[in-house]
């Protein structure tokens, strides 16, 4: 039996300066192998944290659960975090004062939308050129899933025997859109 995620608040700690990161997932244990997935590759969105790694190395850092809770509650807890530990600046390694959305309430100019789109088009694009293959994108897709093929293949199944979409995610536990996604992968790698 599979056993179920950590939902909740983490903190990534500093054991040199103290500083600290505080963030949020449904999932904790994998949240904390992309944080150092983006570390080891110089890609975190926390520039201060990017830093202090490429200083200090992933054994001067510790992670930690400091609160599970609901998922339904998991923004709103981690936003009371945010407001009571204020891990920004001098103290923290945080950059954006809103759990769970740091554009909330802002939007890029039109001119960094220009500047965006003319870094990534044509030949600056990373995949510029370069054919994408079926067996390329089933790899991508089986990456960044949530379930096994054969999981996918049965709620194929069920919804090819007539069971609706929302009651196949209530019985998961999912939204119905990850269902819905599921199954379209099933058809279109045919498994």
């Amino acid at each position: 039996m599979k056993k179920q995620p950590i939902i909740g608040i983490y903190k990534i700690t500093n054991n040199v300066n103290g500083k600290f990161y505080i963030g949020s997932s449904n999932n904790i244990k994998r949240r904390w192998r992309h944080h150092k997935s983006m570390l080891k590759n110089g890609k975190h969105t926390s520039i201060h944290l990017q830093r202090a790694y490429d200083k200090y190395g992933l054994p001067a850092f510790s992670f930690e659960i400091i609160k599970e809770v609901e998922e339904k509650d998991l923004l709103n807890e981690e936003q009371k975090m945010l407001d009571f530990l204020n891990p920004f600046g001098k103290i923290g390694y945080n950059i954006c004062e809103t759990a769970g959305n740091p554009m909330l309430g802002k939007n890029h100019t039109e001119e960094v939308k220009q500047l965006l789109s003319e870094r990534l088009s044509g030949e600056n694009h990373p995949h510029f050129g370069k054919p994408v293959s079926k067996e390329w994108r089933r790899k991508i897709s089986k990456a960044n899933k949530r379930f096994t093929d054969e999981q996918e293949r049965s709620f194929r199944i069920r919804y090819d025997n007539g069971e609706r979409i929302g009651e196949i995610a209530k019985e998961i536990g999912t939204h119905p859109t990850t269902i819905t996604r599921a199954i379209n992968r099933s058809k279109r790698f045919d498994y």
